[in-house]
């Protein structure tokens, strides 16, 4: 105990990195993954939607309601924004399609999901910028500027981590 001690008071910006990637490893212990259940539901889909090509439907197809706005509130970018505002927030609401932009961005500029992103963002504007430095700053504000911070150059090279970016821009704001 008394090595992680002194490895964490000399060098403190390595030990915010590495509790980040333990708290990204252990949010996505929890989360399920969507890659092979909705390939399996997608391949169902198109197996009923062929049979029913091949078979004579004489029915009208019937206009279903879209379901659009109800899968808004569980996307990230709306669980980011009415964190970022601290209350729930419109479904039409400006800085959805904000989280949204820096979301898909930083997904190509760095080597982390959207979900990774996502929570190393709440991490670091918790226990770094506000906890540890007392920074006021908004979950926008950090995102933007870590992204900001990323050359465009990044993108599809997959040599970026987000948590090293995102606590190395704390430290450059402090």
């Amino acid at each position: 105990m008394e090595k992680i001690k002194s490895f964490a008071k000399k060098h403190p910006v390595w030990s915010i990195i590495i509790v980040l990637v333990v708290i990204g490893f252990i949010g996505s212990l929890f989360s399920f993954p969507d890659n092979s259940s909705s390939t399996d539901i997608q391949t169902q889909t198109n197996t009923q939607n062929t049979q029913q090509n091949n078979e004579e439907v004489t029915q009208p197809p019937v206009d279903e309601p879209s379901n659009a706005q109800d899968s808004i509130e569980e996307s990230w970018e709306y669980k980011l924004a009415t964190i970022n505002a601290g209350k729930y927030v419109e479904k039409d609401d400006i800085t959805i399609n904000r989280f949204r932009y820096l979301l898909d961005t930083l997904e190509k500029k760095t080597k982390n999901t959207k979900q990774e992103i996502a929570d190393m963002s709440m991490a670091a504007l918790e226990k770094v910028a506000k906890e540890k430095y007392g920074l006021d700053i908004t979950l926008l504000e950090l995102m933007e500027g870590a992204n900001d911070s990323i050359p465009e150059e990044a993108i599809g090279t997959d040599a970026v981590n987000y948590a090293e970016i995102v606590v190395l821009y704390i430290e450059l704001i402090k």
